[in-house]
């Protein structure tokens, strides 16, 4: 059975990571980390990664599938994803790479 995407903080998901490597294990869900609201990375079960991976369908029995749920996430969730990207990366590096916050 397929599980809608969940999204949650690194903090969260570094606290529960034993948790929620046995929800997308034995259950099938999967998660997307954010850290400062920017979607990071993805947590999915190693069976729907291999099954990604080799180009075999991922769709569960709902139907949905699961990259273009993600990528439904980020294209209305997160209309400037780049440039508040940009925004991060700059901080981290001490440089302006001309992200969102910028005129």
């Amino acid at each position: 059975m397929g599980h809608a995407v969940k999204t949650i903080s690194a903090t969260q998901a570094r606290n529960q990571l034993a948790e929620l490597m046995e929800k997308t294990y034995f259950q099938g869900e999967r998660f997307v980390l954010e850290r400062q609201g920017i979607p990071m990375s993805v947590l999915i079960s190693v069976q729907e990664y291999e099954q990604w991976r080799t180009g075999h369908s991922t769709q569960p029995e709902t139907g949905e599938d699961p990259l273009a749920a993600f990528a439904g996430i980020i294209e209305s969730g997160i209309p400037d994803l780049a440039a508040r990207h940009d925004d991060y990366l700059g901080e981290a590096l001490g440089r302006d790479l001309g992200g969102a916050n910028h005129a």
